[in-house]
């Protein structure tokens, strides 16, 4: 999502009464981000009410053409980064 779209999206939650909108653009599947970020978040709430989760990432190659790392940037950003 660009800056551009996330902003649209911000104002969207807005229109539709949220009064407080926090935007985090952060790496899924660098452990270092993710952990920036929650601090980050924490230092301004207690609690996550709404959490959008807008990152994944697909390589269109076979999986008998993927690279173990290939495999493994799929899974860090698609599954553990989001938990």
């Amino acid at each position: 999502m660009s800056a551009e779209q996330a902003q649209k999206v911000m104002e969207e939650c807005r229109r539709f009464g949220a009064t407080e909108v926090l935007l985090l653009k952060l790496q899924l599947e660098n452990n270092a981000s993710l952990q920036a970020a929650t601090e980050e978040l924490f230092r301004k709430y207690d609690h996550i009410d709404i959490l959008i989760n807008n990152a994944g990432t697909l390589l269109p190659n076979p999986l008998a053409d993927k690279t173990l790392e290939e495999i493994s940037l799929q899974i860090q950003t698609n599954l553990e980064g989001p938990i």
